[in-house]
């Protein structure tokens, strides 16, 4: 038999635990990437290549079975529908395509209706993004 003292440690310990557990967040994110197939999407997959962009969570603009067409013609290992784009709105997408590429801060936006340089495609191909 414990004596109090003892059952007020082995209490004090699963609190302890039970808050620790529950009060952690995991900070690892995923990059995004949101796509429809238009020129713009298609020419920024060919110079990033779906190599790199199988890195990231990709997400297409329609149902199920387009976007497993879409996966086997751009050869990507995975995508995500997003039939109405509410995915993609929910981070602030609303033009294709569209990068967001993690950070500890959140995440930094690329294209979204904006040009994206040369350089700016070199860094994405190369990784040091």
């Amino acid at each position: 038999m414990q004596s109090r003292t003892g059952q007020n440690r082995a209490a004090l310990f699963t609190l302890s635990f039970v808050v620790l557990t529950f009060g952690c967040k995991s900070t690892t994110k995923q990059s995004l990437a949101f796509f429809c197939g238009c020129s713009p999407c298609s020419t920024l997959i060919e110079e990033v290549g779906s190599e790199r962009l199988n890195q990231f969570k990709i997400f297409y603009k329609g149902n199920t079975a387009d976007c497993e067409a879409f996966r086997l013609r751009k050869q990507f290992s995975h995508v995500l529908p997003d039939p109405t784009g509410a995915t993609a709105s929910q981070y602030g997408s609303d033009t294709c395509p569209t990068l967001l590429i993690a950070n500890p801060n959140g995440y930094e936006i690329i294209g979204n209706g904006n040009q994206i340089g040369k350089e700016l495609l070199q860094r994405l191909k190369a990784g040091q993004y």
